[in-house]
């Protein structure tokens, strides 16, 4: 058997191996074409270069040919079959009733005039619906150790502010003027007796400009004071803290609506695994407004 044809046959068998359809009919095709299609040599090739044999020319021909077209035809397989569609992410979960959450997404959306989406790193949280239609209009909040965010733990809470009283010690105090920017809120919940801040600072939520500020409750340094300050209020509901309680707050600006993103902590010193959490919470929101 001659080299040609050791060729042939191996060319033969790697197609078939791969599943390659009409192996044979390609290959007879192409060496057809080679037989019968006149063979003319320019005459300064024949002067330059040494002439060589027409059939391992042709078997040459065939076989790149024939890998040609394999490598074009799985190439046309993939484009058509593509990969498989990766496993679809389970739905959010709508916050409702108080209740324990398993780790996951959940959304909340029929209070606030935008979606709010986040994910539960881990167990221990528990969502808080405050009593009243009035009251839970505009807040929400999902805390640990406990489902009445009550008790000591941390907690992350969503709120459309709607007056912050000038008298910390004295929730039905005056309002004071909560201004336009996210920057005017923060520093009105800031800048009262009674709580401990920083200076607020800029930066960004779900892709939307916000304004960060952290508030300390420090009910000792108001005359008269010595229970709880009030920090702001949410409709009906009144937000207050207890003496060392500290507020993270990203006041967001959603398209002109000022949401309140707050992660706290209440009671006793909560766990450092617990903070972190809150922050995973709060780094993970995704708002779309309505």
């Amino acid at each position: 058997m001659t080299a040609n044809r050791r060729l042939e046959r191996e060319v033969r068998s790697w197609l078939r191996e791969d599943s390659h359809e009409d192996a044979d009919r390609v290959l007879f095709t192409v060496l057809d074409q080679l037989d019968t299609t006149p063979q003319r040599h320019a005459g300064w090739l024949a002067r330059r270069f040494p002439i060589m044999s027409s059939k391992p020319v042709r078997y040459g021909i065939a076989a790149a040919v024939l890998v040609v077209a394999a490598l074009l035809g799985a190439n046309v397989l993939q484009r058509n079959t593509g990969s498989p569609d990766p496993t679809p992410s389970p739905s959010p979960r709508p916050l409702a009733g108080t209740t324990a959450l398993v780790p996951g997404t959940y959304f909340v959306h029929e209070q606030f005039p935008m979606r709010i989406t986040f994910e539960v790193p881990s167990e221990g949280w528990q969502n808080y619906v405050w009593e009243g239609g009035a009251a839970s209009a505009n807040t929400r909040a999902i805390c640990t150790t406990g489902g009445d965010c009550a008790s000591p733990g941390v907690g992350v809470g969503f709120h459309l502010v709607t007056g912050v009283p000038s008298d910390p010690c004295n929730p039905g105090s005056p309002k004071v003027d909560l201004g336009d920017s996210t920057d005017d809120l923060a520093t009105a919940v800031a800048d009262r007796p009674g709580w401990s801040s920083t200076e607020p600072e800029p930066t960004t939520v779900s892709g939307f400009p916000a304004t960060y500020v952290e508030i300390r409750a420090d009910p000792g340094a108001v005359e008269g004071c010595s229970d709880s300050v009030s920090a702001y209020f949410a409709g009906a509901l009144g937000r207050s803290a207890s003496a060392g309680e500290r507020l993270r707050l990203w006041i967001v600006d959603v398209e002109g609506t000022r949401l309140v993103v707050e992660a706290f902590n209440f009671g006793a010193a909560s766990p450092e695994a617990d903070v972190e959490a809150a922050t995973q919470i709060v780094e993970s929101l995704r708002i779309q407004p309505d």
